[in-house]
């Protein structure tokens, strides 16, 4: 379901956040991630590319920067599965906390962070600006429990 980004990934990645309003990931940014190891794609069932994880692991924390999921698999579990591989992979390399920032109003990203066990931790007013519309940015924190 998730598998370390190569370069050859790299053109689609950039398309896929090019394309997305929610991710304002460039392609140097992407190819920064890949170059530190914290690139993940996701993958549907058949291996196909379908997403990707973008995080930064300083020691015992880690900072979801991004998951993007392209538009035609929306809705089908695969953010939710991928996170938490993600988490374990987090584990398996000692990290305890999870950190991230999501906009306020995107609803579906609160949803399944909430039930992922993520919990608001702080709030940044007027952080997020879309065109005259202004959007808080909401802080969300996961203890990485060892025994999950």
């Amino acid at each position: 379901m998730i598998s370390p980004a190569r370069p050859e990934h790299l053109e689609w990645l950039t398309e896929l956040a090019v394309s997305s309003a929610d991710c304002s990931l460039t392609s140097g940014q992407l190819t920064s991630y890949l170059e530190k190891n914290q690139l993940l794609i996701v993958q549907s069932d058949n291996e196909q590319p379908v997403g990707l994880i973008a995080y930064r692991k300083i020691l015992e924390e880690a900072e979801l920067d991004q998951i993007l999921i392209a538009p035609d698999f929306r809705n089908q579990g695969l953010a939710r599965s991928a996170l938490i591989q993600w988490h374990e992979h987090l584990r398996n390399s000692n990290v305890k906390s999870v950190f991230l920032e999501v906009r306020d109003g995107n609803v579906p990203a609160l949803r399944l962070y909430q039930h992922l066990d993520y919990q608001v931790t702080g709030r940044r007013k007027n952080y997020y600006q879309f065109a005259d519309d202004k959007h808080d940015a909401l802080l969300m924190t996961k203890v990485l429990d060892p025994s999950e």
